[in-house]
């Protein structure tokens, strides 16, 4: 007997179901570079501008850091008092092969807390 075919037809039936899996490691990997980055961006410009935190224009230099960092502030909240500065921001990413399930963009969110504890600046997820 000639089994030829069958092995043609195990190909066409699993190539989609690998490219899928290919395509969902692609996305995971870019939400997780873009999570990173904003929550690394979010540590360096608390830890660097924590002292400032009463300053007039806390806001405008923590934007400009944000701005020059390519992410956005259009849902930036900064929330400041004499202990601590909480700063959250979230944006969306455009999906790369999200599309093909019916996603369009993934959400990417942050929200940090400092703090000063002898001298330190200490920063948590909260």
């Amino acid at each position: 007997m000639n089994h030829k075919g069958q092995t043609l037809v195990a190909f066409v039936i699993l190539l989609p179901l690998v490219l899928l899996i290919f395509a969902l490691v692609i996305d995971t990997g870019y939400i997780l570079k873009e999570h990173i980055r904003l929550q690394n961006t979010t540590k360096i410009i608390l830890q660097n501008t924590f002292e400032k935190r009463f300053e007039d224009d806390y806001e405008q230099i923590v934007w400009q850091i944000l701005k020059k960092n390519n992410i956005s502030t259009q849902n930036l909240q900064i929330k400041r008092d004499e202990k601590s500065v909480v700063m959250e921001n979230h944006y969306t990413v455009d999906s790369i092969f999200g599309k093909m399930i019916g996603l369009k963009n993934y959400k990417i969110q942050v929200r940090l807390k400092a703090t000063k504890v002898e001298d330190q600046i200490k920063i948590q997820k909260e």
